[in-house]
């Protein structure tokens, strides 16, 4: 009941008998309120909290309410007055604040608040004094970003700032963002236009160590977030290495290197790193897997050779467009009448083509 708790109501109002009329009537044994009747308790329950006895507080609210007020009336009565008449509606004051879906303004400093789209055509030509970054992890093009710079450039004493989880792979605008932040950290690069605060566990860190979960959540001190649905989280990922990856990632701000959902654990993927000699395998059960490009993309082929003690061996090969029997370094590709140039990695073995 608008900052009065309804099971206190009945108590209040038999504490002023003689006020009843001031409230709707009963029905069935239960007592139904107006709008009126709620904006009247509600009114006298700030002016209760004021100093003021709830007789009075009651009468002040009901004399200022007794007909509807404006939808911009302001409501001011003395701290001191004991008198039910006490007191004055003010109307047809200027609303200083303009709120809108996507802006707020307020008038008297001529200072808009806006949320921007994501199209970066509408950002251009903008003179900013402050923009504010959230989730940038999340962009995966730089031109809404260098748009929003673009603006800040223009003006003396502007602020760019940011707010993200950690992102996954080494690509976008906030991964450069995030490696700028790193080199400040540790003194690689001077800038003192740049303030990183970085809340971030290790990449080996150890999910279940509930002191890096309190180091990268400031906020858990304080109830948030919660830490009772947090550990029943950990849990989960005790079994599930999709999910463990995600909550390094959301809650102790691990950047990924991997795909956001692994099939299985990276951690025992690296583990089995070392040398594969393919001739010594000779005659072991495998598995093929082909990734064919049609024209200018590169080709792959993996495979999958069962071991001894249920482990396997993992070998890829990759291949470049290129005329069979040639060994390059660079490949000229010819696609739709354009000439597309690209870097290969990968020897292109004898005999065998895109």
């Amino acid at each position: 009941m608008a900052g009065v708790h309804r099971a206190h109501i009945d108590v209040i109002i038999n504490r002023a008998k003689p006020l009843e009329v001031l409230f709707s009537e009963r029905r069935k044994g239960r007592r139904w309120f107006s709008a009126k009747d709620i904006a009247v308790l509600r009114i006298a329950h700030e002016l209760g909290r004021a100093g003021r006895l709830w007789n009075t507080a009651i009468a002040q609210a009901f004399t200022h309410l007794e007909h509807p007020p404006p939808r911009d009336a302001i409501l001011i009565i003395p701290v001191m007055s004991v008198s039910h008449t006490t007191g004055r509606v003010l109307t047809g004051l200027p609303d200083p604040v303009q709120d809108t879906a996507k802006r707020i303004s307020y008038r008297k400093h001529d200072v808009t608040y806006e949320a921007l789209s994501s199209d970066a055509k509408n950002a251009h030509g903008r003179t900013d004094v402050c923009a504010f970054w959230d989730e940038g992890h999340a962009e995966t093009k730089d031109d809404l970003l260098e748009a929003i710079e673009t603006g800040l450039n223009k003006s003396a004493n502007t602020l760019l700032l940011s707010a993200s989880t950690a992102g996954i792979g080494r690509t976008g605008p906030f991964w450069t963002k995030y490696e700028h932040a790193k080199k400040v950290t540790d003194g690689r690069v001077l800038d003192e236009t740049f303030l990183p605060v970085l809340f971030e566990a290790p990449a080996d860190v150890d999910f279940r160590d509930e002191e890096w979960l309190f180091a990268t959540n400031p906020g858990l001190a304080h109830g948030y977030p919660n830490l009772k649905k947090l550990r029943r989280y950990i849990e989960r990922c005790e079994h599930s290495p999709a999910e463990r990856e995600s909550f390094k990632r959301l809650h102790l701000s691990v950047y990924l290197d991997g795909a956001a959902n692994p099939e299985w654990d990276l951690a025992i993927w690296d583990e089995g790193h070392g040398e594969i000699d393919l001739d010594g395998l000779a005659g072991r059960k495998a598995w093929l897997a082909v990734d064919l490009s049609k024209r200018i993309d590169l080709s792959a082929v993996v495979a999958t050779i069962e071991l001894d003690d249920e482990r396997y061996a993992v070998h890829c090969m990759g291949f470049g467009s290129a005329r069979a029997g040639c060994s390059v370094d660079r490949c000229a590709c010819q696609s739709q009448g354009s000439r597309h140039r690209f870097r290969q990695d990968c020897e292109v073995r004898q005999g065998h083509r895109a």
